[in-house]
């Protein structure tokens, strides 16, 4: 669908607030948060989208449920480790230092502006740390993560450290994080209807949160591999695990 008949056919409809979905068609999405009220989903918001008036759900998992999630396979955690880059993740590293100081957990924030710093920090983080009552937290933005690169350096040395790794991103998982939460779709679209009521009506909340999910992914295999971990097969209430059923371990 062209832009001029998507711009056209909101100027017919004449919508109280639009819910734009997704990354793309930037300009176009610029020029519809410029003519509505506009709440944003299914993408990953950053410090700079704040900066910039967009309101929205972030793709990213509420930092608060993660935690949660992790205290219960590891009840021993009481520090999180995250790199992270102020001008992407500052709101997000923020809202979980701020949230988490009744649940046992001290976060430990180290900021970076580079992957080359990031992979340095990573690195002192994994060879001289006690890991017996820690947790390296990946957030999954630029300019201090990368898949391709960084990722397995990560996992390598947390398993050859035995540090526990948990992410943002629930396909580390697969490749060796121990846990991670799932979109859940009904709750985000939940999430978002509520979030544009409360844009129509003035009511004063946080521009861009978090993605709510119960959904937990777990790596059964990596759990095995560290100590103080609470046996992974025999809990049910995983969405997905790793390795899959039909692999041999």
């Amino acid at each position: 669908m062209l832009e001029t008949d998507i711009l056209n056919s909101l100027r017919q409809e004449s919508p109280d607030a639009v819910i734009l979905l997704g990354g793309g068609r930037r300009a176009l999405q610029e020029k519809i948060n410029s003519l509505y009220k506009t709440t944003y989903g299914a993408l990953f918001l950053s410090d700079h989208d704040i900066n910039n008036g967009r309101y929205g759900i972030s793709m990213t998992p509420d930092p608060t449920l993660l935690f949660s999630e992790l205290k219960k396979i590891q009840p021993t955690v009481k520090e999180i480790h995250v790199v992270f880059d102020p001008k992407t993740n500052g709101w997000l590293v923020q809202r979980a230092i701020k949230n988490t100081p009744n649940t046992g957990i001290t976060v430990i924030p180290y900021e970076a502006s580079s992957l080359q710093q990031a992979a340095l920090i990573y690195k002192e983080i994994a060879r001289n740390n006690d890991h017996t009552n820690s947790a390296l937290w990946l957030i999954h933005h630029d300019p201090t993560f990368d898949s391709k690169s960084l990722l397995p350096r990560i996992l390598s040395d947390a398993w050859k450290y035995q540090q526990v790794v948990i992410s943002t991103n629930p396909s580390h998982v697969r490749r060796g994080a121990l846990l991670s939460l799932l979109p859940d779709s009904q709750q985000i679209g939940r999430d978002l209807a509520a979030t544009t009521v409360r844009l129509l009506s003035g009511q004063k909340a946080s521009p861009v949160t978090p993605m709510q999910s119960s959904l937990v992914v777990a790596n059964l295999r990596t759990a095995k591999h560290l100590p103080n971990t609470i046996r992974l097969d025999q809990k049910t209430n995983f969405a997905l695990t790793y390795p899959r059923a039909s692999a041999n371990d």
